[in-house]
C-alpha cells in the first residue's frame, strides 16, 4: 500500500520521502481551479508539493486525506485520494483536490508514484 507511505509522508511535511516514493520519470496531469491543464515533470510536481506544504505549515492548517476507492490493473495499484485541508477545530477548507495516483513497481521492488492526475479546486463536500 503505497500510498500510505505517501500520505504519511505528506502528513508530516516530509518532502525528501515524498520525493523517494515519486517516481523520476512521473507522469503528471494538473488541473487548477480555472479548468487550465498543466503536465508537469517530476521537478515541477515536487515543486508544487512543496509549496502546498509550506503553505499549509504557514497558515497552521492540517492535511486531511480521504481515500475514496482503491483497485488493481494488473501490477499497479491505482488510489483515488480527495486532498483538503482544516484546522484543529475540525474546520475544513471549502476546496479540496481529487486525485488519482497510480503507483508502479520501478526497479526491484520500490513502490512508486508513476502517473498523478489531480482536479484542484473541486467542492470539499
Amino acid at each position: 500500500m503505497p500510498h500510505v507511505h505517501l500520505l504519511a509522508a505528506w502528513q508530516n511535511n516530509n518532502i525528501e520521502k515524498i520525493k523517494e516514493i515519486i517516481d523520476k520519470n512521473v507522469q503528471t496531469n494538473i488541473i487548477y481551479d480555472d479548468g487550465i491543464k498543466y503536465e508537469q515533470g517530476y521537478d515541477e510536481f515536487i515543486a508544487g508539493i512543496q509549496r502546498c506544504l509550506d503553505e499549509t505549515k504557514s497558515s497552521n492548517l492540517e492535511w486531511q486525506f480521504d481515500v475514496m476507492h482503491k483497485t488493481e490493473r494488473g501490477t499497479a495499484n491505482v488510489v483515488i485520494i480527495k486532498i483538503s485541508r482544516g484546522d484543529e477545530h475540525y474546520n475544513v477548507s471549502e476546496k479540496a483536490a481529487l486525485c488519482i495516483f497510480t503507483f508502479e513497481t520501478v526497479g526491484e521492488k520500490d513502490r512508486k508514484l508513476i502517473r498523478a492526475y489531480v482536479e484542484k479546486g473541486v467542492a470539499n463536500n
